[in-house]
């Protein structure tokens, strides 16, 4: 009955909250719109151009001639790397500068969305370059009410988009993959430097997307981030390469990713102090990640003469060849100014993605199979199999280990008559007996030492040092626990012996013959009574 009543009330918690989620997915109110919810691209009716500013007049009247204006219209327009000024009627409205500081002196590319005041007449734009050897950038203008604006960036961000997203995801789950396997077994590094450079390159992806100027106000940060995103993006992507096509000719890798690192600081000193800005140096980054690409064929090469073309030189070919098209667009992009990314591009860096992390899965989901594997195995060779307790090849480890045993308590403990036990009343009370010693042992010293049974019936127990002092009263206890069970069995009864390591003393074998010694001792005084 209870379990009935468990399930059905789990059911109905189930049923609510899928029927919450489908509300929210559905929705429930309605919006009932009055006016015109498309967006509009509208030319200016003047232009007045210089070398290095251009101001765009816009007639709002005869431009809204079909619009019911009960509400404000918005402006949308992009700009690269220019200043923007907006006036309403010839009031400013809003005013986008750089600081010209520490962090560069661009504002970026920006995605413009501006609310104009309900009854302006007549708006100007003024883009001002930041850079005086700049192409002129003219933009397209469209205007529409806010919520359709950015409704219109979300859904032409959404493929870009999508691929940043599932980048950094599966980046992060490569890193939680690569972290769970290499806790367990090897310490294969090309899964963690893989997904370094799937989260660095989904971050860039974003950032690049309109989606990203919801996010990011500050153009100039984001254009800063793409900039830095880029120059250390062929670091990881080299050390990648190096681990994943175990290349062990590892000179020019680490030549490559020590000039990378020059590269990026001196880059950043020089876009820092106004010397050479990022966008000055474009072309080093694009260089710099040709060199890493060309070291991708080398590393092919060097794979398939020491390993033939085997699955991980076939999945680098084909890594290389998606990178390197996509590359070739960007730098076509770069060279055309053009300042929207192609789709196809980063839909191929997906692809390339998810081919690699699906490998990536695979593989370290075997590794991690074989290291819980070989966990068990190591464990059990260290483990007596009928007592639970370590076995006397742990004892060995641990003291090969331990480098301070001064205060350590080393403690002998020995069945008597354990021969006698076996011989009259079989070696099933015999295993009766030992289990039981065991597990008295344990029950005493749980939590304040290690366990061993290094014998038919010989145990050892080693007490970490800061509870030395109270060792009597844990031996009393055990001995407390043996009198009962001396009583229900005469035969038995447990001797037992204790010294504890001091500062004068060499070895673990010296103070252990001096526990070993007592419990003899002791031994012979059992028997004599």
């Amino acid at each position: 009955m209870k379990k009935r009543i468990k399930i059905c009330s789990q059911l109905v918690v189930l049923i609510a909250v899928l029927y919450v989620i489908s509300g929210a997915v559905i929705g429930v109110t309605k919006k009932i719109e009055y006016h015109n919810e498309s967006i509009i691209e509208i030319a200016p009716t003047q232009v007045f151009t210089s070398k290095d500013e251009s101001t765009y007049y816009f007639d709002m009247i005869s431009a809204t001639n079909n619009w019911r204006l009960d509400y404000s219209v918005a402006f949308k327009f992009r700009s690269l790397h220019q200043n923007v000024y907006i006036y309403a009627d010839n009031e400013p409205l809003v005013g986008i500068e750089a600081k010209n500081g520490f962090f560069g002196s661009t504002v970026g590319f920006r995605m413009n969305v501006c609310e104009i005041p309900r009854g302006t007449s007549t708006v100007k734009i003024v883009l001002k370059s930041s850079y005086v050897d700049q192409k002129a950038f003219s933009p397209e203008f469209c205007f529409g009410s806010m919520s359709t604006l950015y409704k219109d960036i979300g859904k032409s961000a959404t493929i870009n988009g999508g691929v940043a997203f599932v980048s950094v995801v599966l980046g992060i789950v490569l890193f939680l993959l690569w972290f769970a396997s290499n806790k367990n077994i090897k310490k294969d590094t090309s899964m963690l430097y893989f997904s370094m450079f799937s989260v660095i390159l989904g971050i860039w992806l974003f950032n690049e997307t309109e989606l990203s100027y919801t996010v990011l106000y500050d153009r100039g940060i984001a254009s800063l981030i793409s900039y830095v995103l880029l120059l250390i993006l062929g670091i990881p992507y080299v050390m990648y390469v190096n681990e994943y096509l175990e290349v062990t000719k590892l000179k020019l890798s680490y030549i490559i990713v020590s000039l990378n690192c020059v590269t990026v600081i001196a880059l950043i000193i020089g876009h820092a102090t106004g010397i050479y800005e990022f966008r000055q140096s474009a072309w080093i980054i694009n260089l710099q990640l040709s060199i890493c690409l060309m070291y991708t064929v080398y590393g092919i090469i060097w794979r398939i003469n020491n390993y033939g073309l085997d699955r991980r030189s076939i999945t680098t070919i084909i890594g290389f060849t998606i990178l390197f098209i996509v590359f070739l667009m960007d730098l076509y992009l770069f060279i055309a100014d053009k300042s929207v990314s192609d789709i196809f591009g980063k839909i191929v860096i997906l692809i390339y993605i998810l081919l690699l992390s699906v490998q990536g899965f695979s593989e370290t989901l075997v590794v991690i199979q074989e290291g819980k594997l070989a966990e068990y195995y190591k464990a059990q060779s260290r483990i007596d199999e009928m007592t639970g307790l370590y076995n006397r090849r742990e004892l060995e480890y641990t003291i090969e280990d331990t480098t301070d045993f001064v205060n350590t308590g080393i403690i002998a403990i020995d069945l008597n008559n354990l021969k006698y036990i076996n011989d009259n009343y079989g070696h099933d009370k015999g295993d009766e007996y030992i289990c039981w010693a065991a597990d008295a042992i344990k029950r005493v010293f749980s939590g304040i030492g290690k366990a061993y049974r290094v014998g038919g019936d010989e145990f050892v127990v080693v007490v970490n040092k800061s509870y030395h002092k109270n060792l009597k009263k844990r031996v009393s206890r055990l001995k407390a626990i043996d009198s009962v069970h001396r009583k229900q069995n005469p035969k038995t009864g447990l001797a037992i012996g204790l010294a504890i390591f001091g500062e004068d003393d060499v070895d673990f074998e010296t103070v252990y013959k001096r526990a070993d010694e007592t419990m003899y001792e002791e031994k012979r005084r059992m028997k004599e009574k």
